[in-house]
């Protein structure tokens, strides 16, 4: 899938993307810091909220395109679930606050 670049090392094939852990196969992994590495390559320091596995290497432009991708789809779905959050619980406060008018229990203190 990519190749992984760490000095002084011959270049390793990445089977999986960069969001997948090698420890635990979580696909959660994400970058604590990237900065470019020459022309065509980035050093990324990576992390998963699983099992806490840390590394850090130099990875090749098409595979950071990939986890760039990886990363977005993932806040795509973030932000969808906590939309869906707010609703739920913007409702649910709805509810309550209908009852309490039906019931007559709301009082000028209230507000």
């Amino acid at each position: 899938m990519g190749v992984q670049r760490q000095q002084g090392l011959r270049p390793i094939e990445i089977q999986t993307g960069l969001h997948v852990c090698p420890e635990c196969s979580g696909s959660l992994v994400y970058p604590t810091d990237w900065e470019e590495a020459g022309p065509e390559n980035w050093n990324v320091s990576l992390r998963c909220p699983s099992c806490e596995w840390a590394a850090a290497g130099v990875y090749g432009q098409d595979l950071v395109d990939e986890f760039d991708e990886e990363l977005d789809r993932g806040t795509q779905v973030l932000v969808h679930e906590l939309k869906e959050l707010v609703k739920a619980n913007m409702s649910e406060e709805i509810d309550r606050f209908a009852g309490a008018l039906h019931a007559d229990a709301l009082l000028p203190e209230d507000f």
